[in-house]
C-alpha cells in the first residue's frame, strides 16, 4: 500500500477491492502504516469489497426507494425452482442444477450485456421463457433479482445524485465488467471522483521447481514453507492453489503434516492453525451439521446405516459419551442384521436390548427415542411455512440432545451459529415456496447447507492459501503459485450452457472461451511475479502414469534444483536423528494344549495366509464392521442353497430314494426343498418378485445338480449340515460339515458346497489356502474314501476333489503322484495331517510374524492392514512378487 494511496484513505476516500479477503489485507496494511508514523488513534479506513459497498450504497438510497426488496441467495434461488417447475417444459434430470445454472447464466447476462435475441436454441429457449416468467413474477411482488442490483444502483444515482462525498477508489480489480462500468461512470457524471489503482509491483527473485506428482508437490511446498517459518516468523507466506476447491482437504493435510504435526493426536488443544483457506467448506459436510441433517433424515422413518452408525458413533447426541461402547455395539449389531436402511421402529427395539445383560442395550437412547418419535411423527402430517419449518427442525434436533453436551471449542461455536442461522433462513422463503411438505422442506434446507460456503474466523495468520482470482491485489513476502502443468494452465473453458456460446465470446464473457482462458492465464503470471520478492511457480510431472509437463506461459522462468530433500511427514521429522532399535516380534504367548479356538477350519485357513491374521483374528478377535447391501450377498446366498440341500436330502436320503423319484416328484422335493430355504431367509429383502427370481435359480440349480448324483454308484447321505466338536493337534474346534456319504462298502465321501470357484490346488502345498476338506477328512470317524467340493453356481455344476481310486465320484480322479508329490491317498492323508498339524502347532506356539503367504495378494481383501503395516513393511523398496491370483 504506497504512500498516495495512504494519503487518499486518510483524505476520506472509499477503497473498492474484488474480493473481501484483498479489503482486510489493506485495512491491516493501513493500520500498521498509521502505528508505524506514530499515531496511537486514527479514524478507521473506508476499504471494503465491492458486493458489500453495492449494499451500502442500496441502503443509502433506501430514502428515496424504499419499495426495493431485494432477494437473498436462497429467496433467488427459490424462485427460480418455482419458475422452473411451473414453465411446464420436459421434465428435468435435476432441476434443483437447472436453477443454479440459471441463475448463474441471469448473472452473466446482465453483467456482461450479453445480447441473447434472435434464432435460439432449445437451451437457450427454455432459458430465455424462464427469464421471462422469473420477470414478470418479480415485477409482480415488487422484487428486485440480485443481479439487478448494480443497474438498480446505477439508476438511483442518475436520478438522485452522488452516492457520498469525497473519492472512490477502485484497488486491484482485474477487470471492470460492462454492468460495473455502467455503474462507475453514472458516480462520474453525479460528481464522484472515480479513479483505479493496481498494486505497486515487487520485484525479485522468481523460479520454477518440479515435482514428482500432486502429492509431491504438496509435500515440498508445505515442507519450505515450514523452513521459511523457522527462519522468518513474521514473514507473509502466500500459496496460490488454481484447483483449491478440488484440493482443499489434500492441502489441509499436508500443512498440517508440516506446521501442526501433533494436530493429530487426540488430544490435541494447541494453537489455531498458522494458516488460512481462502475457499471454506460446505456447511453440510462439517460433521455437526452433518449429524443434525441426519437426525433430520431420521425423523422421516428410516436412514442408511451407513449413516445412522456415523450417527450414532458420533458425540452430537445426548448421552453420548455415556453410552459410547453400548453404542458402538448397537451399530454393530445393526450391521450384522446387514438391512441397508434401519427403521426407527427397528432402531427403538435393537436400543432397547434383546437381554437386560445385551452390550448393545442403549437405554437412554431408547427413552430419547420413545419421546421424540412421536414429535417426529406428527410433524410429518402437516404442511406449513418454511419459517414453520425452521422451528420445527430445531426442536427435532434438540429432542435427540444435537449438538452433544461436549463443551465447544471456538470452531464448533461457529459452526452452530453458521447452522442456526440457515435453518432461520428457511422463513425467508415464505412468499416464494408457500405451505410445503417436510420432505420438501428438509430437502431446501440440505441444499442451502450445501451451498453455504463456511469459513470459521481466525486470527492474523502468516500463511494464506487462495485460489487464483482471490490471489489478485494480494501481495506477500513469498509466494508458492502450484498445480502449473500443461493441462491445468491456462484453464479449460466452461461457458454457461443457457447463453448463445457466440454471443458468449462476442461480449468477452469470462471463461467462456479458449481466448480469454489464455489471455487470464498471462495476466495472472504476470500479476503473480511481482507479488513477491521471492517467487516460486511449482508443477508436477506426472498424474498417475500419465507425463505431464510445465505450462507453456512458463517456459521463459528459471528451472531449478530442489532443494536437498528434507523430512517431511511427522514420521519422517521423528525418526530423523533418532536412534532407532528394530525389533521384529512375531511371537505371541504359547497357548495351552487343548485351547478351545473359536472358527472351526478358518483358524488354519488363515496361520497359513498369514500367521499375523490368524493370530489378530481368533485370538484379539479383530474382524471389520459388517457392511450393508441391497438384496443377498453372496454369504446370505450361500445359506440359501446349504439350507435347501440340507432339505432336500432329508427328504432324499440315499441314491436308491433318488432313482425311486419320477420327474415330478423330484420336481416336488426341489420345490419343497428351495420354498423352505426362502422361507427361512430375511423377509426384508426376498420381496415376491426377489424370491421368484431366486426361487428359479435355485430350482435350476438343484436340478443340474441331481442330474450327476443320479449317475454316482450307491451311496446313503448319513450327515448333512452336522455341527460337530473335535480336537485337532492340541486345538479344540468346532465346525459344521456340509455333508457327508457312506458307499456300500462302509466308506466315506466328505463333500463341501460351493458357490465360488474351487480347485484342488488350494489343499497342496506347506501351507494350503483351503484346508477344511482336507481337516474334515482327517477327523472323519470312518475310511474316507474320497472329498470333493460340490460345485453349485451356475455353468460350473459338479464334484472337483481327489479320491482313493478312479469313480467314486463324477468328475473326480485318484492322487496324481506327478502333481500331488504323494503316491496314492494314503500318503496324501498323511501329509495333510503333518501339515495342518505344524499350522496348528504353529498357532498354538504364538507363531504371529506378519508373513503374507503371497504379498500382495493375500492381503487385497484383508482388513487387518492398519494394524499389521504390511505396507510399510514390505514396500519399502521395489518387491517381485508372483501374484497366481489364488487369494482372489
Amino acid at each position: 500500500m504506497d504512500a498516495q494511496l495512504i494519503r487518499q484513505v486518510e483524505g476520506g476516500a472509499t477503497l473498492v477491492t474484488p474480493t473481501r479477503r484483498l479489503a482486510r489485507d489493506l485495512v491491516r496494511r493501513f493500520d500498521l502504516a498509521q502505528a508505524a508514523a506514530g499515531r496511537r488513534v486514527w479514524n478507521s479506513a473506508d476499504i471494503l469489497p465491492w458486493d458489500a459497498w453495492i449494499t451500502r450504497s442500496l441502503q443509502a438510497h433506501a430514502g428515496e426507494d424504499a419499495a426495493l426488496q431485494v432477494l437473498d441467495p436462497m429467496q433467488e434461488l427459490a424462485l427460480w425452482r418455482r419458475t422452473i417447475d411451473s414453465a411446464g417444459s420436459a421434465p428435468l434430470l435435476d432441476a434443483a442444477a437447472a436453477a443454479r445454472t440459471a441463475r448463474d447464466a441471469r448473472a452473466i447476462q446482465l453483467a456482461w450485456r450479453v445480447d441473447c435475441s434472435g434464432p435460439a436454441s432449445e437451451e437457450v429457449g427454455a432459458y430465455l421463457e424462464w427469464v421471462r416468467r422469473f420477470e414478470a413474477i418479480c415485477r409482480r411482488q415488487g422484487w428486485t433479482e440480485p443481479a439487478r442490483r448494480i443497474d438498480v444502483l446505477s439508476e438511483q444515482v442518475r436520478v438522485h445524485g452522488r452516492l457520498s462525498r469525497g473519492e472512490l477508489v477502485l484497488y486491484g480489480f482485474d477487470a471492470l465488467l460492462p454492468q460495473m462500468r455502467a455503474l462507475l461512470e453514472s458516480c462520474r457524471q453525479a460528481g464522484l471522483g472515480v479513479s483505479e489503482r493496481e498494486p505497486a509491483p515487487l520485484s525479485g527473485q522468481v523460479r520454477r521447481s518440479a515435482c514428482v506428482d500432486e502429492e509431491d508437490e504438496r509435500r515440498e511446498v508445505a515442507c519450505q514453507v515450514r523452513e521459511l517459518l523457522l527462519h522468518h516468523p513474521h514473514a507473509r507466506i502466500g500459496i496460490v492453489v488454481p484447483a483449491l476447491a478440488a484440493a482443499r482437504d489434500a492441502w489441509m493435510h499436508a500443512l498440517d503434516d508440516a506446521l501442526q504435526p501433533a494436530r493429530c493426536l487426540p488430544d490435541w488443544s494447541g494453537a489455531p492453525r498458522p494458516y488460512n483457506l481462502s475457499l471454506g467448506q460446505p456447511l453440510s459436510a462439517l460433521p455437526m451439521v452433518d449429524a443434525a441433517l441426519t437426525i433430520l433424515r431420521l425423523a422421516q422413518g428410516r436412514l442408511t446405516l451407513a449413516d445412522l452408525g456415523v450417527l450414532l458413533r458420533g458425540p452430537f447426541l445426548a448421552e453420548s459419551e455415556a453410552e459410547r461402547i453400548a453404542r458402538a455395539h448397537l451399530d454393530a449389531q445393526l450391521r450384522r442384521q446387514g438391512a441397508p436402511e434401519v427403521t426407527l421402529d427397528g432402531l427403538l427395539a435393537a436400543a432397547r436390548g434383546r437381554t437386560p445383560e445385551d452390550p448393545a442395550a442403549c437405554r437412554r437412547l431408547a427413552a430419547r427415542l420413545r419421546n421424540w418419535m412421536a414429535q417426529a411423527r406428527t410433524a410429518l402430517d402437516h404442511r406449513q411455512l418454511p419459517s414453520a419449518w425452521s422451528e420445527t427442525f430445531l426442536e427435532l434436533c434438540s429432542g435427540l440432545g444435537w449438538p452433544g453436551e461436549r463443551v465447544l471449542d471456538s470452531e464448533e461455536y461457529q459452526t452452530q451459529r453458521k447452522w442456526l442461522e440457515c435453518v432461520s433462513g428457511l422463513g425467508h422463503l415464505d412468499a416464494q415456496l408457500g405451505r410445503i411438505s417436510y420432505a420438501e422442506a428438509l430437502a431446501w434446507l440440505a441444499r442451502t447447507a450445501a451451498d453455504t460456503l463456511f469459513q470459521p474466523e481466525t486470527p492474523e495468520v502468516p500463511v494464506q492459501v487462495v485460489g487464483a482470482l482471490e490471489s489478485v491485489g494480494l501481495q506477500f513476502d513469498h509466494l508458492f503459485v502450484t498445480g502449473l502443468h500443461d493441462e491445468a494452465w491456462p484453464q479449460a473453458p466452461r461457458p454457461n450452457p443457457f447463453l448463445p456460446l457466440a454471443r458468449q465470446r462476442t461480449a468477452g464473457v469470462a471463461h467462456a472461451s479458449a481466448e480469454w482462458e489464455s489471455a487470464f492465464a498471462t495476466r495472472m503470471i504476470a500479476t503473480w511475479k511481482t507479488a513477491a520478492p521471492q517467487v516460486c511457480f511449482t508443477y508436477p510431472t506426472r498424474q498417475g502414469d500419465r507425463p505431464l509437463r510445465v505450462s507453456a506461459l512458463l517456459q521463459d522462468v528459471q528451472l531449478v534444483e530442489r532443494p536437498t530433500a528434507m523430512p517431511s511427514t511427522l514420521a519422517q521429522r521423528m525418526q530423523q536423528g533418532a536412534r532407532l532399535e528394530e525389533i521384529t516380534d512375531g511371537s505371541a504367548r504359547a497357548l495351552a494344549h487343548g485351547f478351545e479356538v473359536s472358527g472351526g477350519a478358518a483358524v488354519l485357513e488363515n496361520q497359513a495366509a498369514c500367521p499375523f491374521r490368524a493370530f489378530a483374528t481368533h485370538r484379539l478377535g479383530a474382524r471389520p464392521l459388517e457392511e450393508a447391501h441391497s438384496g443377498l450377498d453372496a454369504r446370505e446366498r450361500g445359506s440359501l442353497l446349504h439350507h435347501a440341500l440340507a432339505t432336500l436330502w432329508e427328504r432324499v436320503p440315499s441314491h436308491a430314494a433318488l432313482l425311486a423319484l419320477d420327474a415330478q416328484q423330484q420336481r416336488d422335493v426341489v420345490d419343497h426343498a428351495v420354498d423352505a430355504a426362502i422361507a427361512a431367509a430375511r423377509t426384508d429383502v426376498l420381496t415376491p418378485a426377489f424370491a421368484a427370481i431366486e426361487r428359479a435359480r435355485l430350482c435350476a440349480l438343484l436340478d443340474q445338480l441331481l442330474l450327476i448324483e443320479r449317475a454316482r454308484a450307491d451311496f446313503r447321505v448319513i450327515e448333512r449340515e452336522a455341527p460337530r466338536a473335535f480336537e485337532f493337534a492340541g486345538l479344540r474346534l468346532r465346525a459344521r460339515v456340509d455333508r457327508v456319504d457312506a458307499l456300500a462298502d462302509g466308506r466315506r465321501i466328505v463333500l463341501d458346497y460351493k458357490t465360488g470357484s474351487s480347485r484342488v490346488s488350494q489343499w497342496l502345498g506347506e501351507r494350503p489356502d483351503a484346508p477344511q476338506l482336507p481337516l474334515y477328512a482327517l477327523i472323519e470317524a470312518g475310511e474316507v474314501a474320497a472329498l470333493a467340493f460340490a460345485g453349485v453356481r451356475a455353468g460350473a455344476v459338479g464334484f472337483t476333489g481327489v479320491a482313493s481310486e478312479e469313480g467314486l465320484l463324477p468328475g473326480v480322479g485318484a492322487v496324481q503322484p506327478d502333481k500331488m508329490g504323494v503316491a496314492d491317498f494314503p500318503a496324501l492323508l498323511a501329509a495333510w495331517r503333518a501339515r495342518l498339524g505344524a499350522l496348528a502347532a504353529e498357532f498354538l506356539g504364538g507363531h504371529a510374524v506378519v508373513a503374507p503367504k503371497r504379498y500382495p495378494a493375500t492381503c487385497r481383501w484383508c482388513a487387518l492392514g492398519s494394524m499389521c503395516r504390511v505396507t510399510e513393511l514390505f514396500d519399502r523398496g521395489p518387491v517381485s512378487v508372483e501374484d497366481d491370483g489364488s487369494d482372489d
